[in-house]
């Protein structure tokens, strides 16, 4: 028999208005956006209020980027046999890398996820023959990732497709940025 131990009785379970509301759930997460580069993120916002543009503008924006992202992840995957993270971290590498290559902890922050997460990635991409990884010699704990001339490879071909759809079709999400920069 499962022991679940004391359960309290329901005269000492906090009432619907003792509970935090969704707002305050999400007010609650905020302080952890102020130390990002987004420091705007702000529910206090004293600029002009939204306009129904403002909104239609945002949600377009965000439509074009979920189409292109899509598209994007179809590409990746039928082509090239990657996920979106993986190109991701190819590109980041091929923009961002000096010719020693990149630690791990800069492409976790470039790529905006946990140390490990990264470690297991680029693992799979070191297993794919697209990146080499090297410990440094001055601190063993420092690894350097690199792409070899397979990745580099991928990642011009790749890359020169995305810039051809945003190319072709990324006015709508430009003209959407557009509106949101501007003050009503």
């Amino acid at each position: 028999m499962l022991n679940v131990g004391k359960i309290a009785p329901i005269s000492h379970l906090p009432s619907r208005r003792e509970l935090p509301s969704e707002a305050e759930e999400f007010t609650a997460v905020l302080p952890n956006l102020q130390g990002t580069h987004m420091k705007s993120w702000s529910m206090h916002d004293r600029s002009s209020p939204m306009q129904p543009a403002d909104y239609s503008a945002l949600g377009n924006f965000r439509y074009e980027l979920r189409k292109f992202l899509r598209a994007s992840k179809e590409l990746l995957a039928t082509q090239a046999r990657l996920t979106m993270e993986q190109y991701e971290a190819l590109l980041a590498l091929k923009a961002f890398a000096p010719d020693a290559g990149m630690l791990v902890g800069q492409l976790s922050e470039r790529l905006q996820v946990r140390h490990h997460t990264t470690v297991a990635l680029t693992n799979r991409l070191a297993g794919s023959g697209l990146i080499t990884k090297q410990r440094s010699e001055a601190d063993r704990r420092h690894v350097y990732v690199q792409l070899t001339p397979a990745g580099d490879e991928l990642i011009q071909q790749l890359a020169l497709m995305h810039r051809n759809a945003l190319r072709e079709g990324g006015s709508e999400m430009i003209e959407a940025l557009h509106h949101l920069r501007k003050e009503s």
